[in-house]
């Protein structure tokens, strides 16, 4: 699918603005140059720059004019969601389903595959594959890359499943570099609730600064935003419960205890 360049300090720069002017643009409304200059507390003329970036990459066009008085029409600016697409696969146990999205979070396509079992790590990375390269089929903006979200311990800086206490052909599996040197392509790897809060607060922007996300599964795994912000704490847990006794006499759990 292509190799992935590395970034420069410059990149990061620009894109720490771009992302910003995309983070208002992305409300819905069409902008003006200046509602983004009040936003982000920046000059027109800095954003006159990002907007031109912006507009070359066809991630923003003119929306039109406005006439508010006196002078030159105000030019209006929107973001174009057909622009760019990425992938997000959601594994559990024994599923993987998959989505892909524009740039708004708007879902494309869905798919959704039976695994029925562990599968050993080489054949987890080669269906995860399959059901990312099907789903790159779908849609025309550049593709940026892929989103995986799975249950348990999740070391999302390395990119690395930790496992869990019961013996798992998963523990320690560097999920995030075999896929991408499998596709070509980005990949982050995040736990499961986690990246669904992080999809839910990018398709709704400004709505949910503030939320916790409980997410069901063949377990159960919360996630929390605080002003706006994923909060991970200092071992990537917060939010969650554990693999806890709720009864201690209750059904026998496959780890040994009840």
């Amino acid at each position: 699918m292509g190799a992935v360049r590395p970034t420069t300090p410059l990149d990061r720069v620009a894109g720490a603005h771009d992302a910003a002017v995309l983070a208002v643009a992305r409300r819905g409304d069409s902008v003006s140059r200046a509602d983004l200059a009040r936003a982000l507390q920046v000059t027109p003329q800095a954003i006159s720059k990002i907007l031109g970036r912006l507009i070359g990459r066809g991630v923003m066009t003119e929306a039109g004019t406005i006439v508010s008085g006196p002078g030159k029409p105000t030019t209006l600016y929107r973001i174009v969601p057909s622009s760019r697409r990425a992938i997000g696969l959601h594994l559990t146990r024994s599923r993987v389903r998959g989505v892909v999205v524009d740039l708004t979070g708007e879902i494309l396509e869905r798919r959704e595959l039976e695994i029925g079992r562990l599968q050993p790590v080489p054949e987890l990375i080669e269906t995860l594959a399959l059901e990312a390269r099907a789903l790159a089929e779908v849609g025309s903006g550049e593709l940026l890359g892929a989103g995986v979200g799975m249950p348990g311990p999740v070391d999302w800086g390395e990119g690395v499943y930790r496992g869990t206490a019961q013996p798992d052909p998963w523990r320690g599996a560097s999920i995030r570099q075999l896929l991408l040197e499998e596709l070509g392509l980005p990949v982050l790897l995040d736990h499961d609730s986690r990246a669904a809060l992080v999809g839910e607060t990018w398709s709704q922007p400004g709505l949910l600064d503030d939320a916790a996300l409980v997410l069901v599964e063949d377990g159960i795994g919360a996630s929390l935003c605080l002003d706006g912000n994923i909060v991970r704490g200092a071992h990537s847990h917060a939010g969650e419960a554990g693999h806890t006794v709720v009864r201690m006499d209750g059904v026998p759990c496959s780890c040994g205890r009840r």
